[in-house]
């Protein structure tokens, strides 16, 4: 054999992640290919196939969690390797929690390390088994986005016949909903009425089932807009009722279009927790809403918008969620689609962003007045030189030129 053209790929990485695939893409390229190699046998097998005389020149091996006990060898095998001074590269294969958790409920695959107790605990605790490994590969392929066509190019540029003197690197790509689908969950909920829509798109994206978890008195108006906290308290537990025969002991993902102050997820997160909901994970339709309306509902401050005032994480402790994620700005353009020739596909963004697209005139003192330090220079400056309006540049004089 050819010593310098060999080849001994090792195939390693989380239940899920996509090796299978990754060892039969080998073996179209011409790989000699072994699955599920207990690590006890990598050393053995290596050393035959580094001595031997046959055309044999590339081979790949996967080994996993599937091998129960034996996979703890894996370290030692690979530090055996290095004495020996057999070639070899450990690829490992990773996906985000959400990724995994997802392909396996769309198989109905049970996870090896699952069968008593939740997906994403077997997740973890895989997560934890393999963190040596991991930190011992030679290249790591997070598969979260990657197409079949990514990793077929991908995989021609690494391992075909003319890339073995090419170095290796580590490749990630990056998931960017990070905190998106809560995994392992049993149903979906929406905030009736606004959110029964979104939720019925998310559920079926998420392909859980849509269930009626909460009740609405059709009775009680909106209670964000009450002029005071004791009222708005007093509306949310008038207005809404959870359905303890749906919810107990399930997993819960509640949708709502937003969240003001927080008052009412707050009171739905303890309502389904009453009824006996085991988890209960919020999402919210649209982004966290930071900076006040002057063009509708009259919302002249910040100082009772709650994402103005706390991050993500703490509007979660706040509300007493499980878990807690906001649509994107740009997810909420794309989604509603106006696809009009104006800034933000023809959405009015402002209490998002900041970016209002006209200019504040008699509101502006008060409403820089009401915004911190930082956003009192930022909002500013980016009217000035980032804004996607033209003519809504601030004139109150900025924080940093006073004196």
């Amino acid at each position: 054999m050819d010593k310098d053209t060999f080849r001994f790929v090792i195939i390693t990485g989380m239940s899920g992640a996509g090796k299978t695939n990754f060892m039969q893409k080998l073996e179209d390229m011409g790989y000699y290919c072994v699955d599920n190699l207990p690590p006890v046998l990598i050393v053995r097998f290596a050393d035959l196939c580094w001595k031997s005389t046959s055309s044999t020149r590339h081979v790949a091996v996967v080994t996993d969690i599937r091998g129960g006990s034996f996979f703890d060898a894996l370290p030692q095998a690979l530090d055996e390797l290095e004495k020996r001074g057999i070639p070899h590269e450990v690829v490992f294969l990773e996906a985000s929690d959400e990724a995994l958790v997802r392909r396996y409920m769309e198989t109905r695959r049970q996870h090896p390390l699952a069968k008593n107790m939740r997906i994403q605990e077997g997740i973890e605790q895989e997560r934890k088994i393999l963190a040596g490994v991991r930190a011992q590969a030679d290249m790591i392929i997070d598969t979260t986005s990657m197409q079949a066509s990514d990793l077929k190019e991908y995989m021609q540029s690494r391992f075909s016949a003319d890339s073995t003197d090419q170095e290796m690197q580590i490749t990630v790509f990056s998931f960017g909903f990070k905190y998106g689908i809560p995994i392992d969950a049993d149903m979906v909920i929406g905030v009736p009425n606004s959110s029964l829509s979104a939720a019925s798109g998310y559920a079926e994206e998420a392909g859980l089932p849509n269930e009626m978890g909460l009740i609405k008195n059709q009775y009680v108006a909106r209670t964000f807009i009450q002029p005071t906290q004791e009222l708005r308290e007093q509306g949310v537990r008038m207005k809404l009722s959870a359905v303890r025969g749906v919810v107990k002991g399930k997993r819960v993902i509640v949708i709502d279009d937003s969240i003001v102050r927080g008052t009412t997820s707050k009171r739905i997160v303890q309502l389904l927790k009453e009824a006996g909901a085991a988890e209960v994970h919020m999402r919210i339709s649209s982004p966290p809403l930071k900076y006040p309306c002057f063009y509708g509902i009259d919302i002249s401050t910040t100082k009772e918008l709650i994402a103005a005032k706390k991050s993500v994480e703490e509007i979660r402790e706040y509300i007493g969620a499980d878990s807690l994620a906001f649509l994107s700005l740009d997810g909420l353009v794309e989604s509603i689609g106006l696809g009009a020739d104006a800034p933000y596909g023809g959405l009015c963004v402002a209490y998002f962003n900041g970016d209002y697209p006209t200019a504040l005139d008699d509101y502006e003192a008060d409403f820089l007045k009401s915004l911190p330090p930082e956003d009192r220079v930022r909002l500013p400056e980016f009217a000035l030189y980032k804004s996607k309006y033209e003519g809504n540049e601030y004139t109150t004089t900025s924080p940093q030129e006073e004196h």
